[in-house]
């Protein structure tokens, strides 16, 4: 949990001091990727509201003394660029649903995944397959976005349904991503499968995810961190899984390992 929030922090120059109530606004808010945020509505509101409220206070401080951090850069081209302070709140919050929210819910199931599949574990340990593609398969296979809304601006026709602006729609990149027609052997775990076809865990086109660069360098350092220190985990009793829609992942992820000799 604290990992995905500890670099974000980091790139956009949350001081340290401030870091652990950043995370629990970033947890809070997350709840609202839920299909049960009817919930958690007000609670949602409130750490939005605390959240925006501060990162304005931020980029104010950050351009009265600017630092070497991205809130610095935004600060200052938001003043060449006439953003209205709203802008500026919300751009910097929204780092915060790119940043956080997937990728704690990634690193969970990359675990998950793994602990299945102890020879990749091994590979991935011994460097005999790369971080980097074992990530890239793990969010092909099971992504922590499940899928994404979207409605059309015009009409378009999609497997033979007519779909008409105004229309609600729910693109399923768990679907997608197991296609059959794209990837052969799309149930099973392969990282080489990478190079039959890109995955759209992150989205595509102008809808690519604004924190996928960073979520890719956390969950690989991460997953090397964990291969160099740890036997390939063993899933425990007392799992509790968010429901699969939205964003989807571990609330609770006990496991049992070895430390690696």
């Amino acid at each position: 949990d604290p990992y995905p929030s500890l670099g974000l922090c980091e790139l956009i120059g949350v001081p340290t001091e401030d870091r652990t109530r950043f995370r629990g606004w970033a947890n809070t808010i997350g709840l609202g990727f839920s299909p049960l945020v009817s919930m958690h509505i007000a609670a949602v509101d409130d750490a939005l509201t605390q959240l925006l409220a501060y990162t304005g206070a931020l980029a104010e401080t950050r351009r009265a003394a600017p630092s070497d951090d991205l809130v610095s850069r935004i600060a200052q081209a938001a003043r060449e660029d006439d953003w209205s302070d709203f802008e500026i709140q919300g751009f910097i919050a929204g780092l915060v649903f790119a940043g956080h929210e997937t990728t704690k819910n990634q690193l969970g199931w990359m675990v998950q995944v793994l602990s299945e599949h102890p020879t990749l574990w091994s590979d991935a340990a011994t460097e005999r397959i790369s971080a980097a593609d074992v990530v890239e398969e793990v969010l092909r296979y099971r992504s922590a976005v499940t899928g994404v809304g979207r409605t059309p601006s015009e009409p378009v026709i999609v497997g033979g349904t007519e779909l008409v602006p105004g229309d609600s729609v729910f693109l399923s990149v768990w679907s997608a991503n197991h296609d059959e027609t794209i990837f052969p052997a799309a149930e099973h775990l392969d990282p080489a499968q990478g190079a039959v076809a890109p995955h759209i865990a992150f989205g595509h086109g102008a809808h690519h995810c604004l924190g996928a660069a960073l979520a890719r360098a956390e969950l690989q350092e991460g997953l090397t961190a964990l291969v160099a220190r740890l036997e390939c985990p063993t899933i425990a009793e007392g799992s509790v899984w968010r429901p699969p829609l939205g964003i989807n992942g571990p609330e609770r992820l006990p496991i049992r390992f070895r430390t690696s000799s």
